[in-house]
């Protein structure tokens, strides 16, 4: 996955799949029913760790819930970066002038961040 960062491409849910699999985090066979899924309109445009998260699998080895948070930690650790939690209302404007355009706190502000995040 490294390597896919590094050459820019985006992450997709079955190179993601691919990967908690290969790492003994999710059993293959909840990969597999993950990956065979029907999506709607709406989840087809969730970053994959939400569409993961949202099947409420249980890690292969210690069975505790794979919920986003755990996704996202094992997502910086395998990019090799922190992990950051940001929370959108205490965002100050002086230090995110990129932000400082949108009307805080919002759910325009909430929505700008979020987009950012899965295009990430």
């Amino acid at each position: 996955m490294k390597e896919a960062l590094t050459k820019g491409r985006c992450l997709d849910l079955g190179g993601i799949l691919k990967d908690l699999v290969s790492d003994g985090v999710l059993e293959k066979s909840d990969a597999v029913e993950i990956a065979a899924a029907r999506r709607s309109r709406e989840q087809a445009l969730l970053h994959p760790l939400e569409i993961i998260a949202a099947k409420q699998c249980l890690h292969r080895s210690h069975k505790t819930p794979l919920n986003l948070d755990y996704l996202s930690g094992w997502l910086a650790k395998k990019a090799g970066i922190p992990l950051a939690h940001i929370d959108p209302l205490k965002i100050k404007c002086l230090q995110s002038p990129r932000l400082c355009h949108l009307p805080m706190p919002s759910a325009t502000a909430f929505s700008a961040l979020r987009s950012v995040a899965r295009r990430w």
